[in-house]
């Protein structure tokens, strides 16, 4: 594996998401009303008194985890089928891109946009 191909689909994916407005919605705003929302929702259970005080912190970190895995999983399927929705798949796959290659660094991006 080279370093500088891995490099390359890093960037043509920074490119990406730096044009698509649609992948900073994915990485900022859903995240952050997620965890907004499920903050609120523990608060009224605290307020009411139907949690203690350590399951109010496990649940909002579950939250805080299950979105970074279900990110991830998203990011990755969808990094995929973006080169197939562009014809962009061949072309890669015609050039000295390996597989492993490509998925070292669409796994690579995906883990930087999960990452709050």
């Amino acid at each position: 594996m080279k370093p500088y191909r891995i490099s390359a689909v890093i960037l043509r994916h920074a490119y990406e998401v730096r044009h698509n407005p649609n992948h900073i919605t994915n990485m900022v705003y859903l995240p952050v009303i997620n965890i907004v929302v499920w903050g609120f929702f523990t608060l009224y259970l605290r307020h009411n008194d139907r949690l203690q005080p350590g399951i109010v912190s496990c649940l909002l970190g579950a939250v805080i985890l299950w979105g970074m895995f279900s990110a991830f999983q998203r990011d990755m399927a969808v990094g995929f089928l973006e080169e197939l929705w562009s014809r962009n798949l061949v072309s890669l796959f015609a050039s000295p891109l390996s597989v492993s290659e490509y998925v070292t660094g669409l796994a690579i991006v995906t883990l930087a946009k999960a990452s709050p």
